[in-house]
């Protein structure tokens, strides 16, 4: 999965939330038992988690632009959701950022921005230590 998860959002910041698991059952579904996912994800410190949520919720019913609203979330939100589903965290690691970023389809500095991007791979089944 590619920066998905964001995009993947809902009438509120829970629902977005919430659809985190749906995506995780539907990816343990349908990996082999050997197999492994890969996700890479645009996430943001926790610090901000609050504040995208309010944001997230006041704007939803009024967004207009091109490209939809968004919300994203901190890696413990994702890891969490794919280890309620019996997935296994068994790598993780922020990628390097360049110097721009897309957001909402407008390039932005990283140096202006919190997001960071992070490598997940999970393995369905395995005993978490």
């Amino acid at each position: 999965m590619q920066n998905v998860i964001h995009h993947v959002t809902g009438s509120t910041a829970r629902e977005a939330a919430e659809n985190i698991s749906t995506i995780m059952s539907t990816a343990a579904r349908h990996v082999n038992p050997r197999g492994k996912i890969l996700v890479i994800e645009s996430v943001i410190p926790e610090w901000f988690y609050a504040a995208e949520r309010i944001v997230f919720d006041l704007l939803q019913p009024l967004w207009r632009f091109e490209h939809p609203i968004t919300l994203q979330h901190p890696p413990r939100v994702i890891m969490q959701s794919a280890q309620q589903v019996g997935l296994t965290v068994v790598d993780c690691a922020y990628i390097p950022k360049g110097r721009w970023a897309l957001q909402y389809g407008i390039r932005w500095p990283t140096a202006l921005t919190p997001i960071d991007l992070m490598k997940l791979v999970l393995r369905p089944g395995l005993d978490q230590h």
